[in-house]
């Protein structure tokens, strides 16, 4: 798999997107996440990327409000390692995360899913996180701001987008 720097891919958060590439080819090998890519145009040949796969929460990592009727531990899509390059066109991040959320819900009935769970990097991403309808449940074990969103929701962002 290239690396950013053979991609030309440039991203703030540059260091942690040439792990991802390096772990890539690992990841496409033991099927553990399914990776998804928006090409560029011209002198940016990759707009953006992000990753999702299963996960699971604890109920109890979820608000009172969300917890009705769930098992203990529950199944959640993991919307990681998005990224998107720095000269993409405005509306990349959104169309990224758009597309993320309509995959998720496609499949959430047929292999059972509450929600969706992410980890920011830092407090701008949770503001933009939370304007796109994701709640901060807590801290995950690397330190960031892991957000959520039910999958009712994410259905309703779906339908309100078309």
């Amino acid at each position: 798999m290239p690396t950013d720097a053979a991609l030309g891919f440039e991203c703030a958060r540059g260091r942690e997107q040439a792990e991802f590439w390096a772990k890539a080819a690992q990841v496409a090998a033991t099927n553990s996440a399914t990776i998804y890519v928006l090409p560029g145009q011209g002198f940016v040949p990759l707009f953006g990327f992000y990753a999702i796969c299963m996960a699971r929460l604890q109920v109890t990592d979820l608000p009172s409000s969300q917890r009705t009727s769930l098992p203990s531990q529950c199944p959640v899509a993991l919307l990681a390692q998005l990224a998107r390059d720095d000269r993409a066109p405005k509306g990349t991040g959104d169309a990224l995360v758009g597309h993320a959320i309509e995959r998720i819900v496609e499949v959430s009935d047929a292999i059972g899913c509450i929600g969706i769970i992410l980890d920011a990097q830092n407090a701008g991403l949770v503001s933009y996180y939370e304007r796109l309808g994701f709640i901060p449940i807590g801290t995950s074990k690397n330190q960031t701001r892991r957000l959520f969103m039910g999958v009712h929701d994410a259905r309703a962002s779906v339908e309100a987008a078309r």
